[in-house]
């Protein structure tokens, strides 16, 4: 053959294999998706997957899609991979791999990145994921959504996700070996899931390493043993366990600590950091919480379900947004909250947040600050939680200091030091028969106290002195009484929309202390030496002080002996936060925004 002919052929051949392979490598379909069909067919047809018999699938080439990657319509399939990357683009909601309903399905060898859901799982049972690397996805590199039960989740690399692996209401799962790391949010997250087994699983930096949440005992009994890391140390899920005492002696290393319908527990010493929760007690009751550390958690100690505990003398601290310090929610009564700092709560932070039903618990001598601008709250009740007392605690530089909320009623909050929150020193929204007295709310930058909707409640003792407005009610409140307390120095006493309804500013006797009382009744005389001016105070429509008082009342709020060696602690630590803000630090934001698919609760 001539050598040019022969050259010329051989171009010709490398030219069109070239071509070939460019094809199979890779495939950006109309729309970006392919769907493997119930009845084995694929579309488009040109896709690059390769299957013989309609059971196994194998990419021959990348995929790029502009939505979602692969649609699996059919059951009992295998998904191989072959080392091939599916490639999305970022789109608002895309899934990389989606099966909904479809059972005995296997996705294995497959790179998957650049989705919102990197793996998505709705209602599906009995499927593998097993070798796949899941990156860079926006929301979850794996979900199982919606009672997906009974599915293997093995040896797979998830890495740079929103959240790593995601559940939700899906129960009988087992998650082994994966390796879960660098994710912004959560590594590992449970939520209303039951009967799940993790093992060998490996979460390293991310944001929070590992969470379980559930609203019912059954959502927190999982089988999770030792042999789960959480960087480097060992996971401990303790369920229905009693008498045990968890410390560094007999527990050196802890990556995440959870207790399940356990009795008579002690923590004490532990530092306990960058988790969903630092310490989970769930259905857990009698125990001991003492002296220790814990921080950068979304939930720094979250007491479900759990009576009769005592918690005192923890550090919790926080860097990020969003999370809260002490959680009880969902029946916890008869718990005791005392002398824990709870400092460095950045922006949305809450300190102690009881919710739902806890009822009867002492919340005292804590000292809760969050140390920068922000709109969290130091210590809150919301949702019906009764007959609880809020006392001698320190509620400093939040959104708000003390907050009641939605039918919160029939509590105590007295002797507390409420001061330069960035909204109201002490607010009640919706709430009644609340006792508010000896407190000192100082330099609140807007309300002292507020009140709406509210009734019978009786506001007594209390040193109101240096916010913009002292006092605020609405024109819902009624039938609350305030008497013997000190207005003093305020921008103004009340505002002046002020437009409460029908209340009572005196006990018969005594009133209230107005520091510009002679300067809207300069001729006001002393009533027979009582101490009462004789001209009332008139606060607005409906709402007089019929006995001012023309001294002050002395209100020193009590601080225990453990209270003061906190604040000792607490301006220590300030110096320390002070130092470390200066810090130029790069921090990729965890807080990403969810579709109506993950309904996270905190």
């Amino acid at each position: 053959m001539n050598r040019v002919v022969f050259v010329s052929v051989v171009i010709l051949c490398l030219l069109s294999v070239s071509s070939i392979s460019g094809l199979i490598q890779v495939a950006k379909a109309d729309g970006g998706t392919i769907t493997i069909n119930a009845d084995g067919s694929m579309s488009p047809s040109t896709a690059p997957i390769y299957t013989a018999d309609n059971a196994t699938y194998t990419l021959t080439g990348n995929i790029i899609a502009v939505s979602d990657g692969i649609v699996i319509d059919r059951d009992n399939i295998v998904l191989n991979g072959a080392g091939y990357t599916v490639t999305g683009g970022n789109s608002s909601s895309s899934d990389g791999i989606a099966l909904t309903d479809m059972s005995n399905v296997t996705v294995r060898n497959l790179t998957i990145k650049n989705f919102t859901y990197g793996i998505w799982l709705y209602s599906s049972s009995n499927c593998t994921l097993s070798g796949n690397n899941v990156t860079a996805n926006s929301v979850e590199g794996i979900e199982l959504g919606s009672y997906s039960s009974n599915n293997s989740l093995s040896g797979n690399n998830i890495a740079n996700n929103g959240e790593g692996i995601a559940l939700y209401a899906s129960s009988g799962n087992t998650l082994s070996g994966n390796n879960v790391t660098a994710n912004l949010d959560y590594g590992i997250y449970l939520e209303s899931c039951s009967g799940n087994t993790l093992s060998d699983n490996v979460m390293v930096g991310n944001e929070y390493n590992f969470g379980v949440l559930g609203t019912v005992f059954s959502d927190f009994l999982q089988s999770i043993d030792a042999s789960n890391l959480v960087d480097g140390k060992p996971l401990y899920y303790f369920v229905n366990q009693s008498n045990m005492i968890v410390n560094p002696d007999a527990y050196p290393e802890v990556g995440f600590l959870g207790f399940v319908g356990c009795v008579n527990v002690t923590v004490q010493g532990m530092n306990l950091t960058n988790n969903g929760q630092g310490l989970l007690l769930a259905y857990t009751n009698d125990s001991k919480i003492t002296g220790n550390n814990i921080a950068d958690n979304k939930l720094g100690i979250d007491l479900e379900f759990s009576s009769s505990n005592t918690l005192s003398g923890n550090n919790v601290t926080n860097d990020y947004d969003g999370q809260i310090a002490i959680l009880l929610t969902d029946s916890c009564n008869n718990n005791t909250i005392s002398g824990n700092a709870l400092i460095d709560l950045t922006g949305t932070s809450d300190g102690i947040n009881l919710e739902n039903s806890c009822n009867d618990n002492i919340i005292s001598g804590n000292v809760v600050t969050a140390n920068v601008t922000g709109f969290g709250v130091g210590i809150v009740l919301m949702e019906s939680c009764n007959n609880n007392t809020i006392s001698d605690n320190s509620a400093v530089g939040s959104g708000q200091g003390i907050f009641l909320e939605d039918s919160s009623n029939s509590n105590s909050i007295s002797g507390n030091n409420v001061a330069a929150n960035e909204l109201e020193g002490i607010c009640l929204d919706s709430c009644d028969s609340n006792d508010i007295s000896g407190n000192n709310i100082t330099g609140n930058q807007n309300y002292g106290i507020s009140l709406g909707s509210c009734s019978n409640n009786t506001l007594s003792g209390n040193n109101v002195a240096n916010n913009l407005w002292g006092i605020c009610l609405d024109s819902s409140s009624n039938n609350n009484t305030i008497y013997h307390n000190n207005f003093i120095n305020n921008t103004s006493q009340v505002p002046p929309f002020f437009s409460g309804g029908t209340n009572v500013w005196d006990n018969g006797s005594v009133g209230n202390y107005w520091s510009d009382y002679l300067t809207k009744y300069p001729n006001a005389t002393e009533t027979n030496s009582s101490g009462v001016w004789n001209t009332p105070y008139v606060i607005g429509a409906n709402n007089t002080d019929y006995y001012p008082l023309t001294v002050p009342i002395a209100v020193v709020p009590e601080f225990p002996l453990i209270q003061a060696t906190m604040l000792f602690m607490m301006a220590t630590l300030l110096a320390v936060v002070i130092y470390k803000k200066k810090v130029v630090k790069t921090r990729q934001s965890s807080a990403r925004a969810r579709t109506e698919r993950t309904p996270m609760k905190y």
